[in-house]
């Protein structure tokens, strides 16, 4: 990865992560968890809750990007019901999702050495998913 991505990495997260400071938060993160009991009328567990975001996830086609290294990746959704997939492998790969609106899903998946993964959602309803092996 050349140094110009490495800089414009460092700008876009810089200027994501302002909320994450110490002091008061604006918005700060608050998750309803799907009790998973049958106690409530009509309740829905998780898995049919996330059913809909994962069909569509599971439709998008895969690039193969085993051989390459030092990838950056940004996606940045303005709306409802979007969702971002960034799937990458190697070493020194960068990954930044911003979303804002209701129900949205974002999912970062990183492979190898050295990643670095930022998700920022604003709204409501979200969710984010980083896993980095």
């Amino acid at each position: 990865m050349n140094n110009k991505a490495i800089a414009l990495a460092v700008v876009i997260i810089n200027t994501f992560a302002t909320g994450a400071t110490a002091g008061s938060l604006l918005s700060p993160a608050y998750v309803q968890q799907a009790s998973g009991s049958g106690a409530s009328a009509g309740a829905l567990d998780t898995a049919a809750i996330f059913k809909p975001s994962m069909d569509i996830m599971a439709a998008v086609p895969r690039v193969d990007t085993s051989n390459l290294t030092g990838n950056l990746s940004f996606v940045y959704q303005s709306g409802d019901f979007n969702t971002a997939s960034i799937e990458q492998t190697g070493s020194r790969n960068v990954g930044l999702i911003s979303q804002i609106g209701y129900f949205n899903s974002a999912t970062i998946t990183q492979t190898g050495t050295g990643h670095q993964a930022f998700v920022s959602q604003q709204g409501r309803n979200n969710v984010a998913i980083i896993r980095q092996r």
